[in-house]
């Protein structure tokens, strides 16, 4: 868990803890991996409410303590996990100088100033996102024909800055499974999530890497998924912002566009720099519900 965010901060403190000044592009990347992180805060229930722990010096100086992961956490009360947003939150509202990470072990401190990079942006109108039925049927006409002949072009292999202009106007799919037959829950080929419990999000492993993958299209869907792997599988059409953010917080190391036919990787973090730096491009509201829905191929 967090894998990335540690080896970013490991980076900064061996640079702080020999008086050298951390490269600009290191804790550019901090912001980046912090913003798609999960860290644990320990938690007291009491009644209807929760109490975090935190750390207070003899000044009265309040920190919020927060862990990679539970096995940096030694006490005793419950772990829970949120975003860094919630606990920018909790930080800008109560006045704490910051937050910690793993404070009794390679601690490292995230000041309140940093903090007002993750408050939270308010959401697009809701009355422009598609229902089921025209999710399914974008879902079965899309090609995305632009995008396939800018990944089939050998001389664009790298050039990430012509894939993020691509991203405007695409919509592109990805592929669920599930070890049952969901068939019997689906109504017109369209299965809603929360009735069969969630699916699977299929993951192409190479090497020790381990990649989300898209589709362009419903045809290359069809051309490459295993019908004898003993799952059975489903597409959706990618919430892009939502699938990036579960690739990134999953400490997955990208996504693969068409896998075994045009094989066009993009790393870890290009997809940062998209989901940080250029959201405008993946919450397209017709398709923030494309998660819900997923169809029969």
């Amino acid at each position: 868990m967090n894998t990335h965010l540690m080896t970013t901060i490991k980076g900064i403190n061996n640079f702080l803890n020999t008086n050298n000044e951390p490269p600009q592009d290191l804790l550019e990347n901090l912001v980046l991996e912090l913003e798609v992180s999960k860290l644990y805060i320990p938690a007291i229930h009491e009644d209807d409410h929760i109490i975090f722990e935190h750390l207070e010096s003899k000044e009265g100086i309040k920190i919020l303590p927060l862990y990679s992961s539970k096995e940096n956490y030694s006490g005793d009360n419950e772990l829970t996990a949120n975003g860094i947003s919630y606990y920018a939150d909790i930080i800008l509202e109560l006045d704490f100088e910051g937050a910690v990470i793993d404070p009794y072990d390679d601690s490292f401190f995230i000041p309140r100033d940093l903090m007002l990079n993750f408050k939270e942006k308010s959401s697009q109108l809701e009355d422009e996102v598609c229902d089921v039925y025209e999710l399914k049927n974008i879902s079965r006409e899309v090609k995305n024909e632009e995008l396939l002949k800018f990944i089939q072009n050998d001389s664009n292999f790298n050039n990430f800055t012509g894939f993020i202009d691509k991203l405007k106007d695409v919509i592109l799919l990805n592929v669920v499974s599930s070890h049952n037959d969901l068939s019997s829950y689906a109504f017109d080929g369209v299965l809603v999530t929360l009735d069969v419990g969630g699916f699977d999000l299929s993951v192409k492993t190479s090497g020790v890497e381990k990649y989300g993958v898209l589709f362009t299209s419903l045809d290359a869907i069809k051309g490459t998924y295993d019908e004898n792997s003993g799952l059975y599988y489903y597409y959706q059409i990618a919430s892009l912002k939502n699938l990036f953010e579960y690739i990134l917080m999953n400490d997955l190391d990208g996504i693969i566009i068409n896998p075994a036919l045009d094989d066009y990787y993009v790393p870890r973090n290009i997809l940062l720099d998209i989901y940080c730096n250029h959201k405008d491009l993946i919450d397209n509201p017709k398709y923030r519900y494309g998660l819900h829905y997923a169809f029969i191929i």
